[in-house]
């Protein structure tokens, strides 16, 4: 009779494993994240991962940013012009043009590591706010979910650099903010505008389905939460650079 609990009990353990075990492969949801992200999201939900989808978000995030490279070092010297105009500073004759290429350089170096801190925080505050609102999820998840939500915009911005290389642009960019004009970029028109790129919206809509899923809240619930702290993320943006 011990024998037999023990062997139910084997099992049961066993079969709790296989429920916690991974139904895809990270390239699968990746790529699943633009195709069945409510499937991509319940598998996250099952059996989240941290460490390979940092190293791709960070290596694919750094080869995306090369591909923008020129766009970067635009948006960089004009900032750094807008800035000293702002501040009645003198304009180099080469119009920051060697500062802002090292500054760009260095971007792209770090662009994979901000993005993992980045998302880290965003995760921390979408978890936190979720949790005051008896949200049932964990922070793993919750960051788990948007690394790989991150390929969404990632995916944007490397078509928005290939083109532009391609078409020889200033800049380009899939949101109202194309209307703009190159000396617009950096400012808070700009990144406001910026915020409806599509690519954007299509990452913020599945990021409502991550919390639906991951926190057990309603759809409204959901859009609430993410919408909310994607409006202070702007505001942090856009205030200290409003007037410049």
């Amino acid at each position: 009779m011990s024998e037999f609990n023990d062997r139910q009990t084997e099992e049961l353990i066993l079969e709790e494993q296989s429920n916690i075990r991974p139904k895809m492969g990270h390239l699968q949801r990746v790529i699943g994240i633009f195709t069945k992200p409510q499937e991509v999201i319940e598998d996250i939900n099952r059996s989240p991962k941290l460490l390979v989808p940092m190293l791709l978000v960070a290596i694919v995030t750094a080869l995306v940013t090369f591909t923008s490279y020129d766009t970067l070092l635009e948006t960089t010297r004009m900032a750094m012009v807008n800035a000293a105009r702002t501040q009645g500073q003198d304009i180099p004759l080469d119009g920051f043009a060697g500062l802002s290429q090292t500054m760009a350089t260095a971007s792209v170096a770090l662009s994979g590591v901000g993005i993992i801190v980045v998302s880290l925080v965003s995760a921390l505050i979408l978890h936190g706010v979720s949790t005051f609102m008896n949200g049932e999820g964990s922070i793993k998840k919750i960051w788990s979910a948007s690394l790989y939500i991150y390929f969404i915009p990632l995916l944007g911005s490397l078509i928005a650099g290939l083109v532009s290389m391609v078409l020889n642009l200033d800049f380009l960019t899939f949101s109202p903010a194309i209307l703009l004009s190159s000396d617009q970029l950096g400012k808070p028109l700009y990144s406001l505008l910026a915020t409806f790129d599509v690519f954007n919206i299509w990452r913020i809509g599945v990021m409502i389905l991550a919390v639906k899923t991951i926190e057990v809240f309603s759809t409204k619930r959901a859009s609430i939460v993410v919408i909310s702290i994607t409006v202070l993320g702007v505001l942090f943006q856009i205030v200290p650079n409003l007037g410049k």
